[in-house]
């Protein structure tokens, strides 16, 4: 059985796990927050952000849920 220990930083690339921008995109988007699937989907941020779209607002332009 191995053990590996890894070694690594709260601060990747300036952007810290705390940071307010951080806590957005944990978040999720705005038009996802009031939905009863949200803890288990969250919208899928690859699609929304390759749609164009903005990832702390749109909501994924394939979710089947009605809102």
């Amino acid at each position: 059985m191995f053990l590996v220990f890894l070694e690594f930083s709260l601060d990747t690339k300036g952007v810290e796990y705390r940071s307010e921008a951080a806590e957005r995109y944990r978040l999720g988007p705005e038009e996802c927050r009031g939905c009863k699937i949200r803890p288990v989907c969250g919208g899928c941020q690859a699609v929304i952000q390759s749609g164009g779209l903005d990832i702390t607002l749109n909501r994924d332009p394939y979710c089947f849920i009605e809102s």
